[in-house]
């Protein structure tokens, strides 16, 4: 599941993706795209279909958690299969 999000966010980030490590935040990837809130927005969306979870039920904050964090919940409650 890791090795998925890394390419997802990889497609997203480009070359800064390389820096990923399990306990990067999620507020630090955000900064890597640059992005404003409603593109941060439409990310989480994405995130969210494409893996079939919902983030809201980790209880914190989306920038919060790290990609170990992800990683964990996304393996635990994805809806399909990567």
């Amino acid at each position: 599941m890791a090795v998925h999000l890394a390419a997802f966010f990889g497609s997203l980030v480009g070359d800064p993706i390389a820096q990923l490590r399990p306990d990067t935040t999620m507020k630090e990837i955000l900064a890597w795209l640059q992005w404003d809130s409603i593109h941060t927005v439409e990310f989480v969306m994405a995130l969210e279909e494409q893996f079939g979870v919902d983030l809201e039920e980790l209880g914190v904050e989306f920038d919060e958690i790290s990609f170990r964090e992800l990683v964990q919940h996304v393996a635990k409650t994805s809806k399909t299969r990567v």
